[in-house]
């Protein structure tokens, strides 16, 4: 059924210049990044991700994923950077969720889905999400143009290199910006064919987001020999990390005696699911003989076992790591275990982990009162600018409070980032924070989407303490969540002005056109006001050139903004605002303003000319404008009513 709408109303909007993404921000801990390839059928705004139908068009899986493993690889070895292949659970990009650590999928996923066709203005091979703290799991995603082809090698006309599209697209994932005056830099916005590693500039980039790669505490000495191997002593696990191409860590241990039981030992090492290492480990005798050696050349599967030979008890033994061959994945993170059947029980140290401190839990009913607020401790002692808690909202009374003092190294002040995610349904969770003397702070909602609540802090300082008040939103809801709390030195997040109308009684459905230069992922936020003290819902619904629904949106008029995210391919679209009154009633003026912030950066199948003329500035809808040349799209779904299939909970 096809619906009309109001031409009257009708004007152009230019989206915000898909090359103005936030960038520059570092991971909250580069040394322990995850990635995975989202299985077919996973939801990528609405479609199915394709990506294993399309590599495997023209290459292999294992061909495929290692391209671009590697592509992410060349970038870890150029800095303290270190990332792991996990598996994908399949839920929707973008669902609510921690950006970093979220066990369901890799911190960085990979998919592939259709955006605009090949010659199609606007259109890119691929998009690529940032980090920043309000991307959520977004963070860092990668989507590929599934109308394109790519495979191993440039054909033109027939596919492109899919190393070199994933290294600048991994450039993105860590935090760099488009290169558009440099084509000597694989970050250069425009695809340059085969590309063989980084630039020295790119290099430079990198290492000023990460710092360069560290010394390696295990390394083998200089000469080849045995001597100076770092001794395990009574150790029987420890995490370590070559940090060097072609670089080799050397240990030394005695096993223990015939008296302790061990009657057998075998050398585990585990990469995978840590870093994409591929490693061999060489197990020595005290006199340098062999007694056992494995290698892998697969960083898909990178884990080894080596039984020892002829174990003797009370002997030394000497272990070399290394890289399998000279390549990018010779380098990365590993964890090093000595099994003596179960038997012998070793000295174990720490295995390193940005998650691997206790998560602190809400065990007491009286924290319902700032005085009584529950102090809560750093995810690490060595980072004190990061919080992590797990509680619940038992009533609709319910108040949670909490405590943080948090810490930089290096920085007196930054942005204060605290979110919630709800695990149970019903819960819509509202935060606000306040100084020591009970003053509220002016914290900036950014995020309010099923399943999360985020706001921002602007200027706070490291060493200062803050509370943080936590609750169901309009007295509303119980259920469990996790709460994050972060001090980074990062700029606030911030959203370009993009739509604001007023809607009446006489006129509660209004349109707008959209123009979107180049496809995108762009992040959307609904806010409504009113004088009038009867609750009011607006809904913005976004519809492709087709009239097909892409996209929608409810606020409440005097509630915290609403936001949602979706990928739109370059073209026109059609914005529909329609408002109605929760109880029924006459709806009085309803004033609306919707902004917009782009999360990604495209790398472009051809040239851009840095000389083009800039964008097209925004236009407000109720400015005076030229009439369209045609009116929009038929609309192929009726417009929903703001109250229908909500996903939040209305005021009362």
């Amino acid at each position: 059924m096809s619906q009309s709408l109001p031409p009257r109303r009708l004007s152009i909007e230019q989206l915000e210049d898909r090359l103005t993404p936030s960038f520059g921000t570092p991971w909250m801990d580069g040394t322990h990044l995850t990635l995975s390839f989202a299985p077919d059928g996973t939801s990528v705004s609405g479609r199915a991700s394709n990506l294993f139908a399309l590599m495997g068009s023209t290459t292999t899986q294992s061909q495929w994923q290692v391209a671009v493993l590697s592509a992410y690889q060349t970038w870890a070895d150029a800095a303290n950077l270190n990332i792991g292949l996990v598996s994908d659970g399949g839920q929707a990009l973008g669902v609510a969720g921690a950006p970093q650590g979220d066990v369901r999928f890799g911190d960085i996923r990979v998919a592939a889905r259709p955006l605009s066709a090949p010659g199609t203005p606007g259109s890119t091979m691929a998009d690529t999400a940032g980090f920043d703290y309000n991307d959520q799991t977004w963070a860092g995603d990668l989507v590929f143009n599934s109308q394109y082809q790519f495979g191993i090698g440039d054909t033109p006309g027939v596919q492109s290199d899919l190393y070199s599209v994933a290294l600048h697209e991994a450039g993105h994932s860590f935090g760099l910006a488009d290169e558009n005056t440099d084509p000597t830099s694989v970050m250069y916005a425009a695809y340059q064919g085969v590309l063989t590693g980084l630039s020295a500039s790119d290099v430079a980039a990198i290492q000023a987001l990460y710092g360069a790669p560290p010394a390696d505490p295990y390394a083998a000495p200089a000469g080849g020999g045995l001597a100076g191997a770092y001794s395990l002593g009574n150790v029987t696990a420890l995490s370590a990390r070559i940090t060097q191409i072609g670089g080799t860590d050397l240990y030394q241990f005695t096993t223990p005696s015939a008296f302790s039981g061990a009657t057998g030992l075998t050398i585990d090492l585990q990469a995978a699911g840590i870093s994409l290492f591929t490693g061999q480990v060489t197990v020595l005798d005290a006199q340098g003989n062999v007694v056992g050696s494995a290698t892998t050349s697969d960083p898909t599967n990178n884990d080894l076992s080596v039984a020892v030979a002829n174990y003797q008890p009370s002997s030394t033994y000497y272990i070399k790591v290394s890289g399998s061959s000279a390549n990018v994945f010779s380098m990365g993170s590993y964890v090093l275990s000595l099994d003596y059947g179960g038997w012998y029980q070793g000295g174990r140290s720490a295995v390193n982990n940005f998650y691997t401190n206790t998560i602190n839990s809400e065990t007491r009913a009286s924290d319902n009162t700032q005085s009584h607020a529950l102090p809560l401790v750093p995810v690490q002692a060595s980072e004190g600018n990061t919080f992590d808690l797990v509680g619940s909202i038992s009533n609709p009374a319910d108040v949670d409070w909490y405590r943080i003092t948090p810490t930089l190294s290096g920085a007196t002040s930054g942005t204060l980032f605290v979110g919630t995610m709800t695990t149970t349904h019903g819960l819509i969770p509202s935060i606000s924070i306040y100084d020591a003397q009970g003053n509220r702070l002016p914290a900036v909602v950014t995020s309010n989407q099923p399943g999360s609540f985020e706001v921002q802090l602007a200027n706070a300082t490291s060493g200062t303490t803050y509370f943080i008040e936590l609750s169901g939103m309009n007295g509303q809801g119980e259920g469990r969540y996790t709460l994050g709390a972060t001090l980074a030195a990062a700029a606030p997040t911030t959203f370009a002005p993009t739509v604001s109308d007023t809607l009446t009684a006489a006129d509660t459905i209004n349109a707008t056109q959209l123009s979107v230069s180049g496809d995108q992922l762009t992040q959307f936020a609904l806010s409504a006001t009113t004088v009038d003290p009867t609750a009011a819902a607006v809904r913005m619904s976004i519809f492709d050139a087709t009239g097909e629904l892409v996209f929608t949106l409810v606020d409440f008029t005097n509630q915290p903004l609403a936001t949602g995210s979706v990928w739109l391919a370059a073209g026109s679209y059609t914005l529909v605002f329609n408002a109605v009154n929760v109880n029924g009633s006459t709806i009085q003026a309803l004033a609306l303003a919707l902004a917009s912030r782009s999360l990604t950066d495209p790398i472009d199948p051809y040239p851009v000319d840095p000389t083009s003329p800039p964008p097209l500035p925004l236009v407000p809808v109720s400015a005076p404008v030229p009439p369209p040349t045609a009116p929009p799209a038929p609309i192929v779904n009726a417009v929903a009513s703001p109250l229908a299939a909500i996903p939040i909970v209305p005021p009362v």
